[in-house]
């Protein structure tokens, strides 16, 4: 799948997973990398969730959003994963599954991103000397 994204766009991923056993502790989450094959953003439930789900064998089907943040206007791909364990970084990972989706990303008119994506100001002051 091949799309034009705008900083700001709600992306929306659904993922169908098949278990072949029961898992107590799931970790689910999403990378994108420009077309270095680099990891700009990214991130998994243990940020959201308090506590690990546990899924059975079988069929599970996820869903998740998050919204598109201000980039370098080019070509990102997204992958996917799936993990055991509670801690962000350090679990088994199950399952990668990579470049999933191909995007292009959109800068708003007049905008310029200064580096791989903008991080807003939050204050300025100036001071006369």
């Amino acid at each position: 799948i091949f799309k034009v994204i705008e900083t700001g766009e709600k992306v929306t991923v659904k993922m169908l997973i098949s278990s072949t056993r029961d898992i107590n502790e799931v970790i689910l989450g999403y990378t994108v990398k420009d077309r270095l094959g680099v990891a700009v953003f990214g991130e998994n439930s243990v940020s959201l969730l308090h506590e690990p789900p546990s899924i059975v064998k079988g069929f599970i089907y996820v869903v998740f959003d998050f919204y598109w943040p201000e980039v370098q206007p080019q070509e990102y791909t997204l992958t996917l994963g799936i993990g055991e364990g509670s801690h962000p970084f350090d679990h088994k990972i199950q399952c990668w599954a990579h470049n999933v989706a191909s995007f292009a990303a959109a800068t708003t008119p007049n905008t310029y991103v200064h580096g791989i994506f903008n991080n807003e100001l939050e204050s300025l002051e100036l001071a006369q000397l």
